[in-house]
């Protein structure tokens, strides 16, 4: 088959379970991680955290060096933080989930759009949250109803 699949945050419960997946059928995988790297032999590993720009270009300048055109990008980056705090606190959450939740998605867009195949795939990853929203998730809600709005 040889497609390359770029598996964002395939360090987490749902990024592993889709690189097992994407494996299992035969793609290869580039996965990230933002804490520990991943003891994947299936698979190549790349430190991303989307609160660092300097983590950002790094990453992107290191995809872009292996000359590889991607068959797709499945997005599993995400993280969900309460609310309720003081104010400082709660506008801390919101900006830290928008970025890792929904500005990554717009960020691999923009740096990858011509890095994929034609009729290749990006996946985000969005959640039922988007529609009903949450009184201490607000942020998280925002983020995967951005999410669905940048998709369409």
């Amino acid at each position: 088959m040889n497609k390359t699949i770029l598996v964002i945050g395939a360090s987490g419960g749902i990024g592993s379970q889709v690189v097992k997946d994407l494996v299992s059928q035969g793609y290869s995988v580039i996965g990230t991680y933002s804490n520990s790297p991943i003891e994947n032999p299936d698979m190549q590993s790349i430190h991303l955290d989307f609160l660092s720009k300097e983590s950002i270009q790094n990453f992107v300048d290191e995809v872009k060096s292996m000359d590889i055109h991607l068959y797709g990008i499945v997005n599993c980056a995400g993280i969900v933080e309460y609310e309720d705090q003081s104010i400082e606190e709660d506008i801390e959450v919101w900006n830290k989930t928008i970025a890792v939740n929904l500005t990554s998605n717009y960020i691999l867009a923009r740096h990858f759009k011509d890095t994929i195949v034609e009729k290749g795939r990006f996946i985000m990853i969005s959640s039922t949250d988007a529609m009903y929203g949450g009184s201490i998730t607000a942020s998280y809600a925002a983020s995967k109803a951005g999410i669905n709005s940048l998709e369409k």
